[in-house]
């Protein structure tokens, strides 16, 4: 599980800079790497904790609930904040579509820090 973690994180971490760094000069590229680090994301942290939850089942330990109801909070805004940067234009009231500069990357590291604290509560899942 740690390789999947690292280098799904990694893979996340790489496309939001992508996106980032194509903002103004490639928009349909930042629009697309964007979309597949957001699914990395989406997909990546569920697996973690469903991986948690199993291993808590088994073992009848207990991980760690504040990590991993700090890691669901911070999942639910950052797909709430993802989708908003998706649609920038609406929200800023300007109908500029371009998002502000570094908020792609704040994006990914709040969903990179949801993503750890999972992986926290899934390697204290193991032990009682």
């Amino acid at each position: 599980m740690k390789k999947v973690f690292i280098i799904f994180s990694a893979l996340g971490f790489a496309f939001a800079v992508t996106s980032e760094v194509t903002l103004i000069s490639a928009v349909l590229v930042s629009y697309a790497t964007g979309a597949i680090e957001f699914l990395v994301w989406i997909i990546l942290i569920p697996v973690i904790a469903h991986k948690a939850k199993k291993l808590r089942a088994k073992d009848g330990s207990h991980g760690s609930e504040s990590l991993r109801t700090v890691g669901w909070l911070l999942y639910w805004l950052s797909i709430a904040n993802g989708i908003m940067l998706f649609q920038w234009g609406l929200f800023n009231g300007t109908g500029n579509n371009v998002t502000p500069a570094t908020l792609i990357i704040l994006n990914a590291f709040m969903f990179l820090i949801s993503a750890i604290f999972m992986y926290i509560d899934y390697s204290k899942s193991t032990s009682n």
